[in-house]
């Protein structure tokens, strides 16, 4: 009895067990969406976890209206941006590469998601030089090789025409 009580205190202990059980703390809470996001991706859970999390929370953005995001969407996209770009390594056990491609695709989207939206005239939707290091991160670790290189340079040209249009929030660094 002693031994099974002591065992239950080491895992209770075990890094894993305590951010699982601080994401049950802070759902508990309830806590807003971005916090959420937040401890979602620091929390350890499985890749494949994780991932129908944060496609579920792009596709609420990507599939609404333009004109229609929330200020928290706003505020969650660029978040979405970097979690995708830091989906774990561990998620790639296809030899094709393809969810490296997809997570890129997902980045990609949520970025052209934030531009539609500031043209349909939300002036909150600000994309931001952190949102093309994002997408361009996410490409280099996707497995596609010259394709991925040719996409980061395309989506680099891109940035520095609307840093020369007048664009002040991205500029290359």
């Amino acid at each position: 009895m002693t031994a099974r009580i002591s065992s239950q205190k080491q895992g209770l202990r075990s890094p894993l067990r305590r951010r699982h059980l601080s994401l049950l703390a802070v759902l508990a809470m309830g806590s807003s969406r971005r916090v959420l996001i937040q401890a979602y991706i620091n929390s350890g859970l499985p890749a494949h976890t994780q991932r129908a999390w944060l496609q579920k929370l792009t596709d609420d953005i990507c599939l609404s209206e333009p004109g229609n995001l929330s200020p928290e969407e706003i505020h969650n996209a660029p978040m979405l941006m970097s979690a995708w770009a830091k989906t774990p390594k561990k998620e790639e056990s296809s030899s094709s590469g393809k969810k490296g491609k997809e997570r890129a695709v997902a980045v990609e989207g949520l970025l052209k998601r934030m531009i539609d939206e500031r043209r349909a005239g939300n002036t909150n939707a600000i994309v931001r030089t952190q949102d093309y290091n994002a997408v361009m991160k996410s490409w280099v670790n996707s497995g596609e090789m010259n394709a991925a290189a040719e996409r980061v340079e395309q989506i680099l040209r891109n940035m520095q025409d609307k840093f020369v249009e007048g664009d002040e929030h991205v500029q290359p660094n």
